[in-house]
């Protein structure tokens, strides 16, 4: 039914008789041309509201939660491919780049182990008012604030809430468009709806409006959204191989390629393409981003069959464990980046206490 409102729309067709139908399609039409036009900063007043959305529901939220540490590593590896496909937004690129954070591989490495920390809090600590969480919630809300504001202050456009939809599509599009394939096997309808809803609370706090935000309580329906977001806007960006696309996406992966040396940036950045290819391409051959080398074609294939792997509990178990236990180095111990970087550099910590106001 939702499927075929889409396409009908897509040919130009109506259906009168199912005028409130969902279209995926008007969805996105609607986030690329008015979400573009909205702030997400404190010159929108929803953006000072910074209490937990009336729609929040705690079984649901605990869900995701317990959904995503049962596929660590599969969700996270997804979250990595995402942070790299929302580099190809024009937009959300221009932040970046203004902010100097993530222009080195050193500043890059500093910049996402940091989200890295902040992400699992998100995951580890309930949801109240004064919890980790939402400490960590609202001090990377200011630093969006303050980013945006800067922006603003160049006479650049601010951060907008077509940026936070594409970025909230970085941390759960691929776990919800490309559950298999990125290493996510038998997971139920409760539990991707779960995740959905953890998802959509997160996006309402950093100051997604309701209208925009990408996380619906329909499984089916966010599925359709991520579709159309990735046929519409990630495969073309992507396929431009803008020149600031290749280098922050290269700082990327060479910055945290400290915290996990199997990290190859031609290698995963042409996974990452496939995954962006239309679903009935997906097992077909089609122009690979990169021409991969001998060694990087093999590497290709072990990674496809590590995904593949997910699918025992004895390979999901043995390879979150081994998530864990990198997480603990990159804490701890990050031997790798304190050869590389230095002691100071190497060690990031987050000061989930020290919040600005959104003036600042």
């Amino acid at each position: 039914m939702t499927v075929k409102y889409t396409e009908d729309l897509r040919n130009g067709k109506n259906d009168e008789k199912t005028p409130n139908a969902f279209s995926a399609a008007k969805f996105v039409d609607d986030l690329l041309k008015d979400g573009s036009k909205v702030p997400c900063d404190n010159t929108i007043e929803e953006f000072e509201v910074n209490d937990i959305p009336k729609f929040y529901d705690a079984k649901k939220y605990k869900a995701g939660q317990n959904f995503y540490h049962k596929h660590v590593f599969a969700l996270f590896f997804s979250k990595f491919l995402g942070l790299i496909v929302t580099l190809s937004s024009a937009s959300i690129l221009a932040v970046l780049i203004m902010t100097k954070m993530s222009s080195s591989p050193m500043t890059a490495y500093r910049r996402y182990v940091a989200t890295i920390f902040h992400v699992n809090l998100w995951y580890e600590h309930e949801l109240t008012p004064d919890s980790k969480a939402m400490k960590s919630l609202r001090r990377i809300k200011s630093f969006h604030n303050s980013a945006s504001m800067r922006s603003r202050k160049i006479e650049r456009p601010p951060i907008t809430q077509t940026d936070m939809v594409l970025t909230q599509f970085g941390f759960m599009g691929f776990g919800i468009a490309r559950t298999e394939m990125i290493g996510v096997y038998g997971a139920t309808k409760e539990e991707l709806e779960g995740y959905i809803h953890f998802w959509r609370v997160i996006g309402s706090i950093m100051g997604i409006q309701d209208r925009f935000n990408m996380c619906r309580d329909s499984l089916e329906e966010t599925r359709e959204i991520c579709e159309e977001l990735i046929n519409r806007v990630y495969r073309p960006y992507v396929a431009k191989k803008d020149k600031d696309f290749v280098e922050m996406t290269s700082y990327l992966t060479d910055g945290l390629w400290y915290t996990n040396p199997m990290l190859n940036y031609r290698v995963f950045v042409s996974f990452m393409y496939d995954m962006l290819q239309p679903k009935e391409c997906l097992n077909n051959n089609h122009e690979s981003y990169f021409d991969l080398g001998f060694f990087e074609r093999w590497y290709y294939k072990i990674l496809y069959g590590l995904m593949y792997s997910l699918k025992y509990d004895i390979c999901r178990l043995y390879h979150n464990f081994h998530h864990h236990l990198r997480m603990w180095i990159i804490h701890w111990y990050p031997f790798l980046a304190v050869f590389k970087f230095g002691y100071k550099n190497a060690m990031v910590s987050i000061d989930i206490n020290n919040v600005k106001t959104h003036a600042n």
